[in-house]
């Protein structure tokens, strides 16, 4: 078995893991001598408002914890086949550590601040049990499955279907994403609350909704898809969180988003449908107006008549889940935070994401060829990387039972076909953006047939 795991851990996923435990360790490397210095200063307490006297012998005997731990964590980063007891002891203790400072911080015993770091022992938390579940995983199946990201692309790029099978069989990754989505979004509020500039606070404020917020609606996308886990109840809980900080329901986008798929830039559109009722004829200009509508759309689509009454019962449970989360949200953050970091993110920075990417991936592409129908943008790695490959978008409409880490991949196999076939791939979402919004043509399928 336990070859039969390092085999399983090698390549990009094995690389993955080994990073993961390596910060880890660095993490908690930087925690302990954060318990030796700046903690144990009675100084730096009073004026961080870190309520009591510093007990020094506690946090000696909790730096040698921690240092303990991140030895430990270093260890397995160097043999992932090792025993998995002590990762065990991080799943179960690093959510405890992030409730323990969350209620500190909201007695204000601890600076808010300090507090939220204390997310990162979350994230890691969560990570481990994806490992462990992970690992476990690979252990029960036939040797001949557990590693598709061992196989060489290039050995199978003529092979589009074996490739597809193999990309689609990795690993999801969604969770671990959509946990440092929600420590950046955070960790920008926190960085507002501590410059207190109205104009670095008006910065964070359109970066949480152009990058951690926007890419939230992403990975509730990939939900949408059974792609955030294979077990359907997790799968469908992070869907629901992801899509309900927006206003919609995952049920509800589910219907909608996977109807699109099967009827893209036919008069059963739903997209198109909506788009049309907008503004008809849809021209470029009109995406400026389409995310203000976006969650009514994708609601009420959900609750058609031909929707069966199980499906509207749960979209209507999910919209009610989502008010009790934003309740829930402005009451522990307050009104002022909750107007600041929740609700400005989303009219400013997640408003201009939607108007990139509504604009640039079906405005006046060709019907009547699934190559034709859906455009990809190349852009720079810290867009991919922000944005979780959203930009390959013909590459999901052609495949979408390929997870967002491999799109790149796909991508590469596909090249040669995406080009004898005429597809459409354009540069830079701002340059493209900027020309099909003044652009009047979008797609009219009576028309095109009319034309034809």
């Amino acid at each position: 078995m336990l070859e039969m795991q390092a085999h399983a851990l090698g390549g990009l996923r094995g690389k993955y893991y080994r990073a993961m435990f390596l910060l880890a360790a660095l993490w908690n490397g930087i925690a302990a001598v954060a318990a030796l210095g700046p903690l144990s200063d009675a100084s730096f307490r009073a004026k961080h408002g870190i309520a009591g006297n510093p007990d020094t012998m506690g946090l000696q005997l909790l730096a040698v914890c921690l240092a303990a731990l991140g030895w430990g964590y270093y260890r397995v980063s160097r043999d992932l086949t090792a025993t998995r007891d002590l990762v065990w002891i991080g799943a179960l203790g690093k959510p405890f550590v992030f409730a323990i400072f969350l209620r500190h911080a909201l007695i204000a015993a601890i600076p808010l601040w300090l507090g939220a770091l204390s997310v990162v022992d979350l994230v890691f938390g969560i990570l481990f049990v994806e490992f462990l579940v992970n690992v476990r995983r690979i252990a029960g199946q036939p040797e001949e499955t557990v590693s598709p990201q061992d196989v060489d692309v290039m050995a199978v790029r003529t092979d589009t279907e074996s490739l597809v099978k193999l990309l689609s069989a990795e690993s999801y990754r969604s969770i671990p994403r959509v946990c440092l989505d929600i420590l950046l979004w955070v960790g920008a509020a926190v960085l507002a609350l501590y410059v207190d500039r109205w104009w670095f606070t008006a910065i964070c404020i359109f970066a949480i909704g152009f990058g951690p917020f926007h890419d939230l609606l992403v990975q509730g996308h990939e939900g949408t898809h059974d792609l955030i886990s294979r077990n359907r109840i997790v799968n469908d809980l992070f869907a629901w969180f992801a899509l309900a900080l927006a206003g919609i329901s995952a049920e509800a986008h589910r219907r909608f988003h996977l109807d699109h798929h099967h009827y893209a830039h036919s008069e059963k559109d739903p997209e198109y449908q909506y788009f049309n009722r907008v503004v008809c004829g849809v021209p470029g200009w009109t995406y400026l107006l389409i995310p203000a509508f976006a969650q009514f759309a994708v609601n009420s689509y959900g609750m058609r008549r031909t929707t069966p009454a199980k499906s509207r019962v749960r979209i209507l449970l999910e919209l009610l889940a989502g008010a009790l989360l934003h309740a829930g949200l402005a009451y522990g953050l307050g009104w002022r935070w909750y107007l600041l970091f929740v609700l400005s993110p989303m009219l400013t920075g997640l408003y201009v994401a939607s108007v990139l990417r509504g604009v640039t991936e079906h405005h006046d592409v060709r019907p009547g060829s699934e190559w034709t129908n859906a455009r990809s943008i190349v852009t720079n790695r810290f867009v991919e990387f922000l944005w979780s490959n959203v930009n390959y978008h013909l590459e999901h409409h052609l495949y979408p039972s390929v997870p967002y880490h491999a799109l790149p991949a796909l991508r590469r196999s596909l090249a040669d076909q995406c080009h004898s076939r005429g597809s459409h791939l354009d540069r830079g979402y701002g340059r493209t953006a900027l020309a099909l919004l003044r652009d009047p043509r979008h797609f009219a399928p009576s028309e095109e047939q009319r034309g034809g």
